[in-house]
């Protein structure tokens, strides 16, 4: 895999690349893991511009892509980071494995099997964000129980 982290200072980045490498092994094999290329790049008021934490998008193709950026907000703390990171985890998870592609028609989303008009739902009614929250949420708990070596 080739990580590249931009716009966070030096011990700030080894956490995000050690989080980002944790979250990959619980959701990818190690043959997907090895062909990615992701580059995250913190920003300075993302949240307060777009009101977003994070957000991911495929560089490369649309189908099963394989390289990635990953923006995060600067501002936010660095617990609250590690959880955006593995929200953003499992969006790359489900792009890679094709069950989540965005269409060249941008409000379509593809989910699966069905074809879904984002613009007709909340955000936090879109079924890849339902998953993304619950998945990120139990990935970053056991992140952070690794860290202090507990079962």
């Amino acid at each position: 895999m080739r990580l590249s982290i931009k716009g966070e200072d030096p011990e700030l980045k080894e956490e995000l690349r050690h989080a980002m490498k944790w979250f990959l092994n619980r959701l990818l094999s190690p043959k997907i893991i090895k062909n990615l290329s992701i580059f995250i790049d913190v920003k300075q008021g993302l949240y307060k511009d777009s009101r977003y934490k994070g957000s991911i998008v495929w560089r490369d193709s649309n189908h099963r892509p394989r390289s990635f950026y990953i923006d995060l907000d600067k501002d936010l703390t660095k617990t609250v980071k590690i959880n955006v990171l593995a929200h953003e985890c499992v969006h790359l998870k489900q792009f890679v494995e094709g069950y989540l592609k965005d269409l060249y028609k941008p409000e379509i989303t593809k989910w699966y099997d069905s074809y879904i008009d984002s613009d007709k739902l909340s955000y936090r009614k879109h079924p890849w964000e339902i998953e993304a929250r619950a998945v990120a949420s139990i990935i970053s708990k056991e992140y952070r129980k690794s860290l202090k070596g507990l079962p």
